[in-house]
């Protein structure tokens, strides 16, 4: 009855991602992923559970930068770690050059 529909609503609103994480998904699309596009030639994607709608409060933001013609290591390698150092310098949280 109403007392199960009620901890279910209880329980979808404890689910509800933070105006924090929105602000920080907003600001990935709209700051980081023009700054990185410009600066490396690629395109930054965004993937996972903010995409297909399973995003949930505490969920992170999966994303991948595809870099066009980065054929030697040594390049892409650059492009990466030029990433990896502005998304600490936000302090975004972990990235990791894999």
């Amino acid at each position: 009855g109403t007392a199960l529909t009620q901890q279910l609503l209880d329980k979808d609103k404890s689910l509800i991602p933070t105006e924090d994480q929105h602000k920080l998904k907003n600001w990935i699309e709209e700051t980081l992923k023009p700054l990185l596009e410009r600066h490396s030639g690629g395109v930054f994607h965004t993937f996972g559970s903010c995409e297909n709608g399973f995003w949930m409060k505490g969920s992170d933001v999966d994303a991948c930068l595809v870099l066009p013609r980065c054929s030697k290591k040594q390049s892409w390698l650059t492009k990466l770690r030029l990433v990896q150092s502005l998304a600490e310098r936000e302090r975004l949280g972990t990235v990791e050059v894999v």
